[in-house]
């Protein structure tokens, strides 16, 4: 099931609809399928066109962790920490002027 809100003017969103995708209407491994909407009184609003790609698992493929890297790392190595990675080099000097108009 998907849910549909609306916003309005910094209000709470409203809850304006739904529709339903059951796996029946999944046929192809890709494809698109094309939903109705439904408002909460059940009446059409409007469709909603969803792409889809279905993934399994490989065929013959033991999938049971027997082999892993568990003795390649060192046993005190805790991880890597990478940080923020949003930041850039351009925030290594807040000066003020940056944000007066």
């Amino acid at each position: 099931m998907i849910d549909f809100y609306m916003e309005v003017k910094d209000d709470v969103p409203q809850h304006i609809g739904f529709c339903h995708v059951l796996p029946g209407n999944i046929r192809d491994s890709i494809g698109t399928i094309v939903q109705p909407i439904s408002s909460m009184r059940q009446e059409p609003i409007g469709q909603i066109t969803i792409e889809y790609v279905v993934i399994r698992p490989l065929k013959d493929c033991p999938c049971d962790l027997s082999v892993s890297y568990s003795k390649h790392w060192k046993h005190g190595w805790t991880g890597l920490d990478i940080g923020h990675r949003g930041s850039g080099t351009s925030q290594k000097h807040n000066t003020l002027k940056k944000y007066v108009i």
